[in-house]
């Protein structure tokens, strides 16, 4: 539909072609209309219900089948139904018609493959396929990336179908904006050089939620613009890497990036690397980015010990010389558990510091355990300090642990080996300390007299104490509420108040 006013303003020749058009659609339309009714029009088919019933259990039935089954709509629909690759082998001319085939094709676009030449030209059937993968264009007719309709479909569902379009339609701005918004820089490369280099859709690639780090990627004289620059770094520091090196070397546009992103770090020039000053501003916002610094930072022991403090794990990036070096490797697991794959101390660490990785989590022990033989009693204090070591397969079949941890934590029963779930001993721990045990024990013992009445006797403790809670909250509720009406108290209640006081005044007079 055009406007009256631009109609009026139109050229003879537009208006002529635009007519043209509409009319040509209106053709097509009709068309298909009429293929529908004819398809439908069945020929006489003496075995129908034979070869429905072969197609319905199937599809494969379908290759054998004569000529006349392999050009029934309902034959084939029916094994299409199963599997678009029935398509192949129906008549040619139900594969090169768009009314058949685009319910298929809605399906799975993968069956374009099995199209005639003149259903893959139907604009219906491609924007059907295309709506569910870009790829879609490469069994397409090449003019089709020429037409802006589908185009526009295809952008809508994966931004990545602008690198099929014409020189022509990557010039077009609502087009490649809405392939920026759905895949950021890694659809803004296939746009023209004017906009690729255009800063508001560069920023705006920067907002995708697929492509977004490549949005400077494309943009050489972006890239060299500072002001512009720093704007794309405050977002997203790893822009960094596609920064111009002039821009590189100047420490101010580097610091906007660390600031945003410690990993960036990697992309600044070695000098900035060497530097501890812009390390730490690194290493403040992402301790892993330690990985980055010099190799002299990373031997630097006090350096190195700093980072640990803040995360533990960084141990993994230091020299070989520091991981052995007691102060910081100490440092370092008493931050973090997870740097104890990576000390390497003669002698170990203390067992304070071991102790307390256990604290942190249970999968330090299985750590310690890899690196030496650890004595009974440092595994039963770990026990008592958490109780889940016993998920490590090494203890979970040591009975003096379990017994540690199930007096904690009865639900570790869950964990053991069959033979200690098998233990009337373990059982009645865990079950007198979380009656919830009992369905964790081994089944020979689930019968057993003294394990249900401990399991009842633990229910009732339970229930008794959420009663007390339940009374207690109730309790405090009403104290509250007895407060707030202390508080304010309406007016009668303050001149009762009031005389009760003077009275209790003149008897003290008196």
């Amino acid at each position: 539909f055009v406007p009256l006013p631009q109609r009026l303003e139109m050229p003879q020749s537009a208006l002529f072609n635009a007519r043209k058009k509409w009319q040509e659609a209106e053709a097509r339309v009709t068309q298909k209309k009429n293929n529908a009714r004819n398809l439908r029009k069945q020929k006489e088919l003496p075995d129908r219900e034979h070869w429905e019933a072969l197609l319905v259990s199937d599809w494969q039935n379908l290759i054998e089948a004569p000529a006349s089954v392999k050009a029934d709509f309902q034959c084939v629909e029916i094994a299409a139904n199963q599997t678009w690759k029935a398509l192949q082998y129906a008549a040619d001319e139900l594969r090169d018609d768009p009314v058949f085939v685009l319910p298929i094709v809605e399906r799975c676009w993968w069956a374009l493959e099995c199209l005639g030449e003149n259903a893959r030209r139907d604009e219906e059937v491609a924007i059907a396929a295309l709506r569910q993968s870009s790829r879609a264009f490469e069994c397409l007719p090449s003019e089709l990336r020429e037409d802006l309709i589908t185009l526009q479909e295809a952008v809508r569902s994966d931004g990545m179908a602008l690198r099929y379009a014409s020189q022509d339609l990557r010039a077009d701005r609502n087009l490649v904006e809405e392939a920026v918004r759905r895949n950021g820089g890694d659809a803004l490369q296939y746009a023209t050089e004017e906009l690729r280099n255009e800063p508001k859709l560069v920023m705006q690639a920067l907002e995708a939620p697929k492509g977004s780090s490549k949005a400077l990627a494309f943009s050489a004289k972006l890239a060299a613009d500072r002001t512009f620059v720093i704007q794309v770094l405050e977002k997203d520091g790893l822009s960094l890497q596609y920064v111009a090196p002039s821009l590189k070397a100047d420490p101010s546009v580097v610091l906007v990036a660390l600031q945003q992103n410690g990993e960036s770090l990697q992309f600044a020039p070695d000098k900035f690397r060497e530097s501890r000053k812009v390390v730490e501003v690194a290493v403040k916002q992402n301790p892993k980015a330690v990985r980055f610094a010099s190799e002299s930072l990373r031997e630097d022991e006090e350096f190195v010990k700093e980072v640990a403090e803040i995360d533990g794990s960084v141990l993994q990036f230091a020299s070989e010389t520091l991981c052995g070096n007691w102060r910081v490797a100490s440092k370092a697991v008493a931050q973090s558990w997870e740097a104890l794959p990576f000390e390497q101390v003669d002698g170990g660490l203390s067992r304070e510091v071991l102790l307390g990785s256990v604290k942190q989590d249970w999968r330090a022990i299985k750590e310690i355990l890899q690196k030496s033989p650890v004595p009974q009693d440092f595994l039963v204090e770990a026990a008592a300090i958490n109780p889940e070591i016993v998920r490590a397969q090494q203890l979970r079949g040591n009975k003096e642990v379990a017994l540690t941890a199930l007096s904690l934590n009865g639900l570790m029963l869950h964990y053991l080996l069959p033979d200690l779930r098998a233990d009337p001993e373990l059982a009645s721990v865990a079950i007198r300390q979380n009656p919830d045990a009992m369905g964790e024990v081994h089944p020979c013992l689930r019968r057993e007299k003294d394990l249900l009445n401990i399991q009842t006797e633990g229910l009732a403790r339970r229930a008794r104490l959420e009663l007390r809670r339940m009374k207690a909250e109730a309790a405090a509720a009403e104290t509250a509420q007895a407060m707030q009406e202390a508080i304010v108290p309406d007016a009668d209640t303050a001149a009762d108040a009031a005389e009760n006081a003077a009275a209790d005044a003149a008897a003290d007079e008196a």
